[in-house]
């Protein structure tokens, strides 16, 4: 059974480094981690413009993440400060 915890502590030590080596190799650079939820952002080759990704943990199913996103007329509920984002986005065209 120690030996079981043991390995399970090295299998979970190397996914973390494992995930952050990925995230550098793609240019993913981390811009801040509160709560749980981690943001980063890399450059979009060609454009002034940046990507942006979050990773979080989520205590649901796929498919209700899923539902939820595609759901389109309910995204206010959950998007905050959706209006800035269509203004900026307005302004840069």
């Amino acid at each position: 059974m120690k030996n079981r915890i043991v390995a399970a502590i090295v299998f979970l030590f190397c996914s973390l480094f494992w995930v952050a080596s990925i995230n550098a190799a793609n240019g993913w650079t981390k811009v801040k981690e509160s709560s749980g939820i981690k943001l980063y952002e890399r450059p979009v080759t060609g454009t002034d413009l940046e990507e942006y990704m979050v990773v979080t943990t989520m205590d649901a199913k796929m498919e209700v993440i899923g539902d939820a996103l595609r759901d389109v007329a309910q995204y206010t509920q959950w998007l905050s400060d959706h209006t800035n984002i269509f203004k900026e986005w307005k302004n840069a065209e």
